[in-house]
């Protein structure tokens, strides 16, 4: 339920408001919470329902792959490296979790626990993303910021 309401926020105040720059009073944005709150609830029992069965530990770490593979390169780099941009953090964000979201998808253990196929015909033979999508955020993180320096900041 917290991370309803975390997901429920984000989208309200975050994306719709922040992001996409909406105006809403305060009644639309708890609105758009509610909203926002059941269709993340909604996902999240389909998601459930697909993953039955399947290992929750093993669940509960390609959760964490994906929160690393979106997160790490982001907030390491805003920390430690001077030319990080936002739109080299956005842009590593969406490639670290659509990267990571695709490994696991085209995993063995996916293929076997919930497309009941041969493990052995899964493209991918990880079943964690994190050595693959990690490096790449930080790649993308890297190129992008490095292309979208402001003039007096380039080197």
């Amino acid at each position: 339920s917290g991370l309803i309401v975390a997901a429920s926020g984000a989208v309200a105040h975050d994306l719709l408001a922040g992001f996409m720059g909406i105006e809403m009073t305060d009644k639309g944005q708890v609105k758009a919470g509610k909203i926002s709150a059941i269709v993340v609830g909604v996902i999240a029992i389909i998601l459930g329902i697909l993953c039955k069965g399947m290992n929750v530990s093993f669940l509960v770490g390609l959760a964490f792959a994906v929160a690393a593979s979106a997160n790490l390169p982001a907030i390491t780099m805003l920390l430690f490296w001077k030319k990080t941009t936002s739109k080299g953090i956005a842009a590593s964000i969406v490639v670290g979790m659509v990267t990571a979201l695709g490994i696991i998808l085209l995993s063995p253990s996916t293929y076997a626990d919930l497309y009941k196929l041969p493990a052995a015909q899964a493209p991918i033979p990880l079943d964690n993303p994190g050595i693959i999508s990690i490096p790449l955020g930080y790649i993308t993180l890297i190129v992008v910021s490095l292309l979208t320096q402001k003039k007096g900041q380039q080197a």
